[in-house]
């Protein structure tokens, strides 16, 4: 079982600038393994698993740049959805999830997936049934889960002001659970864009998400590889809505 490494922590690498963020943010890619692997190129991996996709714009520009099969999932129900995203109509919310369902990369589409019980034996959520175009009830473990070797978890963050960091350290443990009994490899990657705030005249700007993510994953044993440059603007160049909530833009 791999064990932290604190010495390695403090040389995580800085592989290019972060780029001027984007409205008053700085987006930074976190990429954190169970083990010494350093992927690089999407192209290494098998498959992705992507968590907390809210409108699922993330996941329709990524499959344009990851051909691999792609299990894209969001906490909400598939009634949050309709009403948060598609107006509480039925009739577009089903045909926007019908055709995300229908690029072929798409494996999975999932709702009511709660991270902080990806450990767990059963882990109810609702899958997107296209023959019936109706999420229908199920159990992430073993009904729609592989050993995937990508995770990716956009802006994590929780309705309760100052908790985000809670919901990264319990995202740390769940995985090293599915990593200690074999549900995900010990290499897999996961991959996290987190906001930073830049210096304003006046005093640093107020923001309630202190990930702590380097803690967290020393926690749960896992090694910090690497920092990224922003991306945003490339993934909304392919559609990617990503908006900020309305706690964040106060």
């Amino acid at each position: 079982v791999p064990t932290a490494k604190t010495a390695e922590m403090t040389q995580v690498r800085e592989r290019s600038r972060l780029e001027p963020g984007l409205d008053d943010t700085a987006v930074k890619r976190i990429k954190v393994v169970a083990d010494d692997a350093d992927h690089v190129d999407y192209d290494e991996f098998r498959n992705a698993l992507l968590l907390g996709e809210a409108d699922f714009t993330f996941t329709r520009a990524f499959a344009t740049m990851f051909d691999r099969p792609i299990t894209a999932s969001e906490y909400g129900s598939a009634a949050d959805l309709c009403s948060r995203y598609h107006e509480d109509n039925e009739v577009k919310f089903t045909s926007s999830m019908a055709s995300l369902a229908a690029i072929p990369n798409v494996s999975n589409v999932l709702a009511s997936l709660n991270c902080r019980i990806l450990g767990q034996d059963v882990v109810p959520c609702q899958r997107f049934n296209s023959l019936s175009s109706k999420f229908e009830d199920c159990s992430f473990w073993p009904d729609v889960s592989d050993k995937f070797s990508l995770v990716i978890f956009n802006f994590p963050h929780t309705d309760q002001n100052g908790k985000a960091s809670r919901l990264v350290r319990a995202l740390f443990k769940q995985l090293r659970m599915c990593v200690d009994d074999g549900r995900l490899p010990s290499d897999f990657t996961l991959e996290m864009r987190l906001r930073e705030f830049n210096e304003r005249e006046g005093g640093w700007t107020k923001h309630r998400a202190a990930y702590c993510h380097e803690e967290a994953a020393a926690e749960s044993s896992f090694t910090p590889v690497g920092r990224y440059p922003d991306d945003l603007r490339r993934w909304q160049e392919l559609g990617y809505e990503h908006t900020m909530t309305k706690r964040d833009a106060n």
